[in-house]
């Protein structure tokens, strides 16, 4: 994987659902989405089986050690 520096996803997609709303949508709007370098990516595998793969991610965080995450994603036969 390669670390990038952008906003996260997930945080301008609240910005945007925040903007378009005709009231606050909660006690107060989301933070301004910034550039981040807490953000990774990488490209997953296409010439896999057909089925269902598993992604392991592995980190060492400072204060945690390491940490773990797993995600599954589906690759299916082109029509």
């Amino acid at each position: 994987m390669t670390r990038v520096e952008r906003a996260d996803p997930r945080l301008l997609v609240e910005n945007v659902a925040d903007d378009l709303a005709p009231a606050l949508r909660g006690f107060d709007r989301s933070p301004e989405a910034v550039d981040s370098t807490h953000l990774w990516r990488g490209a997953l595998a296409t010439d896999l089986a057909t089925g269902s793969h598993r992604v392991d991610v592995r980190a060492l965080d400072r204060w945690q050690g390491e940490v773990t995450a797993a995600t599954r994603y589906t690759l299916q036969e082109a029509d």
